[in-house]
């Protein structure tokens, strides 16, 4: 009996171990230093150089992602904006070159296709941009409007670097 207990000590003390210089080897990992990423940042706005804002009258068709960023060379940044159901209404991934301020539209529908969209000083590498956006630009030969934004709370994301950033939340009244 002796034996199997010693051995089981040994085995315990064995796993512990490992377990100890694996969390050593995780946390050095954890704390390495970064490469610094450039600074990004984002609000909400109706015009495409406006005020900052969380609160959008009813009847809104259009609301804009105010991007602005500095000193972000190969810089990897995702804008996601989400409806008060959750649903995607923007599903943006770029990679930013230099310094800029760039107004993203955002428009409501639920239908989404895939399209690239050209910014200045970025390339965007996929989009998701709702069917409206396409109406409101005139490209579906249609000439329309987007429907206005249903009432209710919005969720916009900027990831940076692969992590959350920043989150804003807007409502429409």
């Amino acid at each position: 009996m002796k034996i199997r207990y010693t051995g089981l000590v040994a085995i315990f003390g064995m796993l512990v171990l490992i377990s100890l210089l694996v969390g050593t080897a995780a946390a050095r990992v954890a704390n390495s230093p970064a490469p610094t990423p450039g600074t990004v940042s984002f609000h909400m706005s109706d015009r495409l150089d406006g005020p900052e804002m969380t609160e959008f009258p009813k009847g809104t068709k259009v609301v804009y992602v105010i991007l602005e960023y500095a000193d972000c060379e190969g810089d990897q940044i995702k804008i996601i904006v989400y409806d008060p159901r959750g649903l995607f209404l923007l599903n943006l991934s770029m990679t930013l070159t230099g310094s800029g301020r760039e107004p993203i539209p955002v428009t409501y529908s639920i239908k989404k296709i895939f399209l690239p969209l050209v910014v200045k000083n970025a390339a965007t590498t996929a989009m998701s941009r709702p069917a409206a956006s396409l109406v409101a630009a005139g490209r579906d030969g249609g000439g329309g409007e987007p429907p206005p934004f249903p009432p209710g709370l919005y969720v916009t994301n900027l990831y940076h670097g692969g992590y959350l950033s920043k989150t804003r939340l807007w409502e429409v009244k």
